[in-house]
């Protein structure tokens, strides 16, 4: 039997280009794109990877190294060749990372948070703006090709009204100054609302039961008891005016003002002849769990059900660590 040395030489590269790369490009010695030769779907006629080109949100489930970014991959190829659509890959985990990493100066915060939960809203905050922001460049960079494919001819008006829409999108979430002044605002309110939850809490106290089990309601929290030595205790978070996280969401959404940012970016879509943007959103089940919580609330759940089916996710998830949202 001959050895096809090229064939064994190529299969290594594409070994040594997944052990190397986080997300790896398949790619030859001369720089082509190979994935298309190598991918092999796991049911017949390319089920899943037709299942996931369909027009709607999906969740890729399966454990570390089943294929999910791969599958990523090929439908970004696929996608790129359909006429009115848009792919952009985000990668969660290496967006999260970097978001801890960055030491943001905003003491003016500090009036609304203990330090542990300032740090904690910090991170989301520029985590969420690092993921708008990654959104905003993948559709600069197709306004960029639509540009390049134009030389020689009349750039269109709409081009250049979408690179301006782009642009002052990015300027916008990137400026903390604008969003400091919609934040303070929010915030305030927030402690405010805390404020008389707190007072409403003090006015009342209640022992319901006798026997052998108590529930009370008091300033404190929550609290049952039982004869048997069973103690159920969930203490009030946020009594001291520290907003509590699971408000995070709720903030964001307001913050970066996601209602305004949709309709733009359906503008922008449209200028683009672009009917729908895939977002693909890899290695989500990485991160912290709170901060999948936050993250599907506060952005996956309202872009995918505000943007009138221009917006549709493709999320890989590991079994088990799975937030569903309102989506």
């Amino acid at each position: 039997m001959q050895i096809d040395t090229k064939a064994i030489s190529g299969f290594s590269n594409a070994v040594e280009s997944l052990k190397k790369y986080r997300r790896a490009d398949l790619v030859d010695e001369e720089g082509k794109n190979i994935l298309d030769k190598l991918y092999t779907d796991l049911l017949p006629e390319e089920y899943i990877l037709n299942k996931c080109l369909l027009d709607n949100t999906t969740y890729l489930i399966g454990r570390k190294g089943t294929g999910k970014s791969t599958l990523f991959l090929k439908m970004e190829n696929e996608l790129r060749k359909k006429k009115n659509c848009l792919p952009c890959y985000i990668d969660v985990k290496t967006i999260y990372e970097s978001s801890q990493a960055q030491n943001n100066d905003m003491g003016y915060l500090g009036e609304y948070f203990d330090s542990e939960t300032l740090k904690k809203y910090l991170m989301e905050r520029t985590f969420i703006q690092s993921v708008l922001i990654a959104i905003s460049k993948e559709l600069s960079q197709i306004n960029k090709s639509n540009i390049m494919k134009a030389i020689g001819m009349i750039v269109k008006p709409k081009d250049k009204q979408a690179k301006e829409k782009i642009e002052s999108m990015i300027e916008r979430i990137n400026n903390n100054d604008y969003l400091k002044e919609i934040e303070v605002p929010i915030l305030k309110q927030s402690h405010l609302n805390l404020q008389d939850t707190s007072e409403t809490i003090k006015s009342r106290e209640y022992q319901v039961g006798g026997g052998e089990t108590s529930i009370n309601l008091s300033p404190d929290g929550l609290s049952a008891n039982h004869k048997s030595g069973i103690n159920f205790n969930r203490q009030q978070e946020d009594r001291n005016g520290v907003i509590a996280t699971n408000n995070f969401s709720e903030v964001f959404i307001k913050v970066f003002e996601i209602k305004t940012i949709i309709l733009e970016l359906k503008e922008i879509l449209e200028l683009l002849e672009v009917r729908h943007l895939f977002i693909m959103l890899d290695d989500l089940s990485e991160i912290e769990d709170n901060a999948i919580v936050t993250f599907v609330d506060s952005i996956i759940a309202p872009l995918n059900n505000w943007s009138e089916e221009f917006i549709k996710f493709k999320i890989a998830s590991y079994p088990n660590r799975i937030h569903y949202g309102n989506i």
